[in-house]
């Protein structure tokens, strides 16, 4: 596991094999091209306003066993005592332009007198 990136519902889903620009997220020079090797969905929808919850909740003991199966597979070094190394989470560049612009748009504009 390399990155987590998120991406807005309207982005172009990743895909294994294709160059993709991953942006810090309040950083706006840290930003990086990354090429999966594999491409794996992480989030999906559990809520609707409609409907309520959506999918079947899994059993406690397979949400145990699937945790423990994706901490064998994250490198050693994020999850050391000593030092880990950040995990990197990033955004695609459509999700960071609408978060930057909706923190423009809402952030407070002070008046000098």
């Amino acid at each position: 596991m390399l990155v987590d990136l998120m991406v807005r519902v309207d982005d172009e889903q990743p895909e294994a094999g294709k160059k993709y620009l991953c942006r810090h997220a309040f950083t706006e020079q840290k930003r990086v091209y990354v090429t999966p090797s594999r491409v794996e969905k992480l989030s999906g929808l559990v809520w609707d306003m409609d409907k309520g919850v959506v999918i079947d909740m899994p059993q406690i003991e397979k949400t145990k066993a699937y945790v423990a199966e994706q901490m064998n597979i994250l490198r050693e070094d994020v999850y050391r005592e000593m030092n880990p190394t950040p995990y990197k989470v990033a955004l695609s560049q459509n999700l960071y332009d609408f978060l930057h612009n909706l923190w423009q748009s809402e952030a407070p504009t002070q008046e000098l007198r």
